[in-house]
């Protein structure tokens, strides 16, 4: 958790790499402490999304909104970091983790 609070810190001031690399942090420390699938982790996969799109890896983001479903289905975009865009792509990856269609996505996908 205090890894994924500097992380989003970072993200605020736009340095999105220190973001992605304390959040791999988190990451690593929920994996080694047997947390794969708590909804910490979930945040932190949620968070890695966040920066993926931020640095315009719009797949990442997907990949890792997926895996924060995955873990939480019902799991949402903080206020403070939502966006139409990151909404779309987070309900693109519920929609392909419940098994549904996805169609096309918005232009630049």
């Amino acid at each position: 958790t205090k890894k994924t609070k500097e992380a989003m810190e970072s993200y605020d001031l736009m340095d999105y790499g220190a973001a992605k690399k304390n959040l791999d942090q988190a990451l690593a420390i929920a994996k080694k402490n047997k947390l794969d699938k708590d909804p910490v982790t979930a945040k932190i996969y949620l968070s890695l999304g966040i920066a993926a799109f931020a640095n315009s890896h719009i797949d990442g983001a997907k990949v890792d909104f997926l895996s924060a479903v995955q873990i939480e289905p019902k799991i949402q975009i903080d206020a403070a970091y939502k966006s139409p865009e990151l909404t779309k792509l987070l309900e693109v990856a519920r929609s392909e983790a419940s098994g549904g269609s996805t169609g096309p996505g918005p232009v630049g996908w």
